[in-house]
């Protein structure tokens, strides 16, 4: 196929989006931070190239050349006439969703929200022992290892509020911490091994205000988050 006015572009970047269109496929490519939609056509690639690029999938990472096209609902847009391969996606669904810049957006956004309200109220931020010897107050199964110069098994933290307990009675009245904890239990859909936790310990506050603590918390971070259709003022059941 002739371009008579078209600008030829070499592009190259990882892909976020296959389309298939009857023989046309379409491919979203994010190529350092500008999305740029490849057109891949037979009658441009060739039989073999074209078979080829219907096995491409999210999160290849592809080099395109071509000529820009006009449009409609892409700024960018490539009619490809080559293309290579510069490395394969070897991983599985759930992690390319949990490295979802997206997602790592949101998640660092709610542990920045989380901490701004936290240290506002008051309370300072601790770290606890990931790895200890002894018993958790947690009833679920632990992770064990072994340390080389040390006797005696050690354990992966399940939780860690005995260890800002202890603080808590140290003069720690305010304290939070956010961290990984670790739990040997069988993995499904809402529960891995390896997950974050928030912990928050205060003295000298009754129930009903650790609850409205707890919602306030909430309300702040869904705030933060922009989220403006969550009803913020509603009164919700409580779960115990």
């Amino acid at each position: 196929m002739q371009y008579s006015d078209g600008i030829e572009d070499l592009v190259a970047g990882r892909i976020k989006n296959v389309r298939s269109l009857g023989h046309i496929l379409f491919i979203d490519i994010n190529a350092e931070g500008r999305l740029v939609q490849g057109v891949f056509r037979e009658d441009l690639l060739g039989k073999d190239k074209y078979t080829e690029s219907q096995h491409l999938k999210e999160g290849d990472v592809i080099r395109v050349c071509g000529v820009k096209v006009p449009s409609k609902k892409r700024s960018d847009s490539i009619d490809v006439a080559s293309y290579t391969i510069l490395s394969k996606n070897l991983t599985d669904q759930r992690r390319r969703q949990i490295l979802n810049p997206e997602y790592l957006k949101i998640r660092s956004d709610i542990l920045f929200y989380t901490r701004d309200y936290l240290r506002d109220k008051g309370f300072i931020e601790v770290e606890t022992p990931v790895v200890y010897r002894g018993t958790s107050s947690s009833r679920s199964k632990e992770f064990t290892t072994k340390h080389n110069h040390l006797e005696g098994e050690l354990s992966l933290r399940k939780s860690m509020d005995l260890f800002m307990r202890r603080l808590s009675i140290q003069d720690f009245d305010k304290i939070y911490s956010i961290g990984q904890n670790f739990r040997n239990e069988p993995i499904t859909k809402d529960k891995l091994p390896e997950f974050t936790m928030l912990t928050v310990l205060t003295n000298y506050i009754a129930m009903e205000e650790g609850i409205e603590l707890s919602g306030d918390l909430i309300r702040s971070v869904i705030k933060g988050l922009g989220n403006n259709s969550a009803n913020l003022t509603k009164s919700y059941d409580l779960a115990t």
